[in-house]
């Protein structure tokens, strides 16, 4: 269950952020007009980097703390399922849910919620600065004709 947990959620990290790379990517190249040799010295390593680094971050420190569980409402093992024991309906811990695994489990689930939220905010602002750059290219060609 740790294993296949552990790729699931490097894969589901990883490609959240290289999608948000990829709009920094095209910021870089569209908002911003910097060069592709610039982009390729200054920026690219970086954009190859951060998902492969917040992939495994997101991925190894679950294992510390035994958090790859098997999910209820799905087929794989993630870090975001209930630690086992823990989940009771009417909010009382059993006797085989480790307090440390439950106080983790909220705590990287508080992460990840805010991992996605960084991520989205990345997209949002990413698109905004294209189509600002957008609109006044086309402002400018109709000025022009």
């Amino acid at each position: 269950c740790a294993v296949q947990g552990f790729f699931f959620t490097f894969g589901i990290y990883a490609m959240y952020s290289y999608n948000a790379m990829l709009c920094i990517y095209y910021t870089c190249a569209i908002a911003l007009k910097m060069k592709e040799r610039n982009i390729r010295r200054l920026v690219e390593p970086t954009l190859h980097l951060f998902p492969l680094a917040v992939g495994i971050a997101a991925s190894v420190a679950p294992l510390f703390y035994n958090l790859y569980n098997p999910s209820d409402k799905e087929s794989w093992c993630s870090s975001e399922s209930m630690p086992l024991g823990c989940g009771g309906d009417d909010g009382i811990l059993s006797e085989f849910c480790v307090p440390i695994e439950f106080r983790m489990y909220r705590i990287s689930l508080f992460m990840s919620l805010a991992i996605m939220g960084f991520f989205f905010f990345l997209v949002i602002t990413a698109l905004i600065l294209i189509c600002a750059r957008v609109v006044k290219v086309s402002r400018q060609y109709l000025v022009n004709t």
